[in-house]
């Protein structure tokens, strides 16, 4: 019982903002836990409050879901209205990329710093291998 009271005093309004972003990025919690190297399941104990995130995997998720840090961290803040648009534009635009730029087999996912690189569709690389990924190209241009 014991246990069930700790998670039951969890803040939960981290988890829906986890929760929240992914959904506002066309994310699954399959996919992010791929990119992280985590199972679905660890991503939705957290967007359930079962269990809290740490800062490192709070950083790449933010960066995965194109969310600021400050947005997870702090329950007076929310995210500005501008901040909420572009992440709506950001998904339009990758949605759009994907019936005009990626070829077919191939899908289009967003690099920490906002880019976005072109992977095969059936892959599901980490977000450490997607900024390298990019890094690369940036090099060879």
């Amino acid at each position: 019982m014991a246990g069930n009271k700790t998670s039951e005093n969890m803040e939960s309004w981290q988890g829906k903002r986890l929760h929240e972003a992914a959904e506002a990025s066309g994310l699954s919690s399959l996919e992010i836990g791929k990119r992280m190297g985590r199972s679905g399941a660890s991503i939705r104990y957290w967007w359930h409050g079962e269990r809290r995130i740490g800062l490192e995997d709070l950083k790449t998720y933010a960066a995965i879901t194109n969310y600021p840090l400050d947005y997870f961290l702090h329950k007076e803040r929310r995210l500005p209205e501008d901040q909420q648009l572009r992440s709506k534009i950001d998904t339009l635009v990758d949605e759009l990329r994907k019936f005009t730029g990626a070829p077919e087999g191939y899908k289009f996912v967003r690099t920490s710093n906002g880019n976005a690189v072109c992977v095969p569709a059936h892959s599901h690389p980490k977000q450490e291998d997607i900024d390298l990924i990019d890094k690369l190209l940036v090099r060879s241009m």
